[in-house]
């Protein structure tokens, strides 16, 4: 019996010696078939990672081109240098009144508006060139003045012009040569010894009187000009150069230009007058013009437009005056104007109206109130021309000695800057380039 036992003991430890190689074998072959799944796992999903990444980042390249592509900075009418208001003048602001706007280029003025205006305005171009051969000048104007006229329902205007030139056959030569080569729609013609009349498309447009005697200056009255640079703010290279051409030039400044503050500190140290360039509502807004951050509009509430006005004018503390930035629209509006003149008499300022609307309501408010107030004359840089800017210094000059003072408002451009370096030695000495403070005589 243990022989049996031994025997049946022994063939049970050979069957669990033998069982336990065939168990094990399944659980190997199973683990050996999860292994050999798993990189066929990362083979199947690694292209559908790829794809989806590849969405992903085609997704975002187009969201940044399609921002950058049809941003407003693209607009080629108004957004060429764009700049935002400086940081730290922003903190005592409420967020309300700004309104997260920015600058534009775009300078609203009295521009031709027909094709008529735009061939006078070239033949005023062709006239300053008869008066300048190689940079000296051969003539001066003595008298310039202008009549408004309409003709088929063109609005034009008909110049009359006085020179002076101790040759006046050899100036007229000159004129004829310029308006054959550059001018054929229009011709001159003789009336008598010293007249010419210039036609364009039959239409007169100048009438011009030659004075070959030399004139003495006791002769002539005293006059004065003043000039007023706008738009200041965006450059301090500019602000310096008007500074140091030594002419009593004012600088109007935008309140939120980058560099009003810096430029308001170096007007101070070099005795130069600076003005608010108060932006108000022009017509067309907003799809034609933009005043700029804090600009005045006509549905304003009483308290916000004093508010929009006090901000603007501590952005500019040492301002004597104001004049308007655009504002076809603010200036013709009466109870928008009642109230910022209030303000400006409360704060010992005068207004000079910028005249870009003839509907302005200024004049008679400012009386009204016994305002202190000036008005604009000339444009210098309709035209964005040399010859053109020289031109209108020269009629400006002709302006005051007729009147006995006249203000011209001109801008930052370079051309600008430029004529006015060269008309500062060519000017008529008898106009004397003063403060525009000279004009108001409780300042």
């Amino acid at each position: 019996m243990a022989k049996k036992k031994k025997n049946t003991n022994n063939s049970s430890k050979k069957r669990k010696s033998n069982s336990s190689p065939t168990s094990r074998k399944p659980k190997t072959k199973k683990r050996k078939n999860i292994n050999n799944k798993r990189p066929f796992l990362k083979v199947q999903l690694t292209p559908v990672l790829i794809i989806l990444a590849t969405i992903a980042l085609i997704s975002v390249l187009a969201i940044f081109f399609s921002i950058h592509l049809l941003s407003p900075k693209t607009s080629t009418k108004y957004s060429s240098n764009i700049s935002k208001p400086p940081k730290s003048n922003l903190k005592n602001i409420p967020q309300k009144s700004i309104q997260k706007k920015k600058y534009f280029q775009y300078e609203e003025k009295l521009v031709p508006t027909n094709k008529l205006e735009i061939k006078i305005n070239q033949i005023d171009v062709l006239i300053t060139n008869a008066l300048y051969k190689k940079n000296k000048q051969t003539a001066k104007i003595i008298l310039h003045q202008y009549k408004i006229k309409q003709l088929n329902n063109i609005t034009y205007s008909e110049q009359t012009i006085t020179l002076y030139t101790p040759f006046p056959h050899k100036f007229i030569q000159n004129l004829k040569e310029l308006l054959k080569n550059s001018a054929p729609f229009a011709h001159i013609q003789k009336i008598n010894s010293n007249t010419y009349f210039i036609f364009i498309d039959s239409i007169l447009t100048h009438k011009i009187t030659l004075q070959s005697q030399k004139i003495t200056h006791h002769l002539l009255p005293k006059a004065k000009l003043a000039i007023v640079i706008d738009d200041i703010g965006r450059s301090i290279k500019k602000a310096k150069q008007l500074i140091e051409l030594k002419l009593n030039i004012t600088l109007s400044l935008l309140p939120y230009a980058p560099y009003t503050g810096k430029i308001c500190q170096l007007a101070k140290t070099k005795n130069t007058d600076v003005m608010l360039h108060l932006p108000m509502e022009p017509l067309g807004y907003p799809q034609k013009a933009n005043p700029g951050p804090g600009a005045l509009f006509v549905n304003m509430p009483k308290q916000d437009l004093i508010l929009t006005f006090l901000q603007d004018l501590n952005l500019v503390p040492n301002a004597i005056g104001v004049n308007n930035h655009m504002g076809s629209k603010f200036t013709a509006f009466r109870p928008g104007i009642q109230i910022l003149f209030e303000q400006l008499k409360a704060n010992n300022l005068f207004f000079l109206d910028s005249l870009t609307t003839p509907k302005t309501v200024t004049k008679a408010l400012a009386k009204k109130i016994n305002l202190p107030y000036l008005r604009r004359d000339i444009f210098l840089d309709n035209v964005h021309n040399k010859k053109a800017i020289l031109y209108q210094l020269h009629k400006a000059e002709a302006l005051a000695l007729k009147k006995g003072k006249a203000i011209a408002i001109g801008h930052p451009y370079p051309e600008t800057i430029a004529t006015l370096y060269f008309w500062k030695n060519h000017r008529n000495k008898n106009v004397e380039v003063v403060k525009i403070k000279k004009f108001i005589d409780k300042l």
